[in-house]
């Protein structure tokens, strides 16, 4: 038995992402509800890790939106929804220093309302859409700068960064996953090298999602109830390393 079912990727099918409407929120809803079971078989494991690795700072945005969101002067944060996640970031006090000197990220938005936008910054994090599962390290999103232009800096200053990064990188090969940015994928396999690697994460622009992935089909046994839980707590362990040398962040408390 799948711990995602059929009827959670049908939330996602055409026209549903448009729609905002009770019979489609109630299904994304359901949806909600089984990466809330996913986030209590996982989050024990997070929190005995003492990882840099954080919820929301609200318990109602563990899990992305199921419904359209609007700041108070009607602008959209989402008229779409073809997917959703339970996500783990930044900590509230780095959010709210890089809120304070003046981040990209808040820019005419509302704090509050924009929920402190933990969203747009580099996080781990379990998606779901209309035909997929993945296991996702995001980098950045299209509206983030920090984690990106920071990493990019470092990696082409430093030879010794780049080399740390491709260490770190290298237990996740022949693994499945892949480092994506935009629609470009590169496979991480034990044929990669260095060289390569960095090229393919140096040639990141901002405007577009990057990051490194693990996709599942939605019948893969991984995904079984009996089993999802061990296999994302090892993509936690692969993924963490990681996180934490890609993710900008103030050398806070959290």
């Amino acid at each position: 038995m799948q711990l995602f079912e059929p009827s959670h990727y049908a939330a996602f099918d055409q026209p549903k992402p448009k729609l905002d409407d009770l019979a489609t929120r109630f299904e994304r809803t359901k949806v909600k509800e089984v990466f809330l079971e996913l986030h209590s078989m996982i989050w024990p494991h997070i929190s005995s890790m003492n990882w840099d690795l954080h919820r929301h700072r609200q318990v109602n945005h563990y899990v992305s939106s199921d419904h359209f969101v609007f700041l108070e002067d009607g602008t959209p944060i989402v008229n779409y929804i073809d997917g959703m996640w339970l996500h783990y970031g930044k900590s509230p006090s780095q959010l709210d220093f890089i809120k304070l000197i003046g981040g990209f990220d808040y820019k005419k938005r509302n704090d509050e309302d924009y929920f402190n936008a933990f969203y747009l910054h580099t996080r781990i994090q379990f998606y779901i859409n209309d035909s997929i599962f993945r296991a996702w390290l995001l980098l950045a999103t299209d509206k983030n700068y920090y984690d990106r232009s920071e990493l990019l800096r470092r990696l082409s200053k430093d030879r010794a960064e780049r080399t740390q990064f491709f260490y770190l990188v290298k237990p996740l090969f022949n693994k499945d996953f892949f480092y994506e940015i935009d629609d470009r994928t590169l496979p991480l396999t034990s044929a990669l090298t260095e060289d390569a690697f960095i090229k393919f994460v140096r040639s990141d622009t901002p405007g577009i999602y990057s990051g490194i992935v693990k996709e599942y089909d939605p019948m893969n046994m991984q995904l079984e109830v009996s089993n999802i839980k061990t296999e994302m707590v090892e993509n936690l362990n692969l993924l963490y390393p990681l996180y934490n040398f890609m993710s900008w962040r103030p050398k806070l408390k959290p």
